[in-house]
């Protein structure tokens, strides 16, 4: 069997303008999971990407402390089917219901200090967020502009097949995405339906590692959303 260890970015710039790149602490986060990579020793031998920034940066950290503690790991090869669902727009909609009731949420975010009522805040913009997602899955939420959950759903599959199909046995695969293609991994390894497997979204933390083993024809869960590497330094995140 071969192994796919699938990596969900670092956390992303919710504060900012443009949410696809890593914010401060993401980059902690991706650094602290290279880190962990490198202690445990185990040789990667091929390294896949999504195609947006916060993919390519988070893997560029990892990298980057990888090597540092002495362990290589190629570089990454991108694969647009690899790319998130697109759902900026809802997330900008949970945050601007949850605003009202914690008006300096985006300040504390991009200051990396949330306090306790910033962190009900984020609690509250899961759960809102969680609804919306829900609806998409079901296919109950027509936005202009969304790609349908079945399309997305789709494209994932097929470049984990892809990934899958070309590389051989006995090979460990990391491939650095966000939690959306994660939990398409999910459905497929589990036989989950749609609305259960985007459930996994909210509690798969930023910088966290999910392990699948695999031959041409199953898909078998070893570990998923293993984060302790953000819990023991403090830096953990699932938004």
């Amino acid at each position: 069997m071969s192994t796919l260890l699938l990596v969900r970015h670092g956390q992303a710039n919710l504060h900012g303008a443009d949410y696809d790149v890593l914010s401060p602490l993401g980059g902690k986060q991706a650094t602290a999971l290279g880190a962990k990579l490198a202690a445990w020793g185990t040789p990667i031998d091929a390294v896949y990407t999504g195609p947006l920034v916060r993919h390519r940066d988070t893997l560029s950290h990892l990298r980057a402390a990888a090597s540092r503690g002495g362990l290589e790991l190629p570089e990454g090869e991108v694969i647009e089917g690899f790319r998130e669902m697109e759902v900026a727009a809802l997330v900008l909609e949970a945050m601007s219901r949850v605003l009202p009731t914690c008006p300096d949420l985006r300040e504390q975010l991009a200051s990396g200090e949330v306090g306790e009522a910033g962190q009900a805040a984020m609690r509250h913009v899961g759960g809102v967020l969680g609804k919306l997602l829900d609806r998409w899955s079901r296919g109950e939420l027509p936005v202009g502009g969304l790609e349908p959950y079945e399309d997305f759903a789709a494209r994932v599959r097929a470049a984990l097949h892809g990934v899958m199909k070309r590389e051989k046995r006995g090979r460990r695969i990391l491939i650095v995405t966000s939690g959306g293609p994660i939990t398409v991994a999910m459905r497929l390894a589990l036989g989950l339906d749609a609305p259960r497997s985007i459930e996994l979204l909210s509690s798969i933390a930023n910088a966290s590692l999910t392990e699948l083993r695999y031959t041409e024809d199953t898909m078998i869960l070893e570990s998923f959303n293993r984060h302790s590497h953000t819990l023991d330094d403090g830096i953990y995140s699932r938004i």
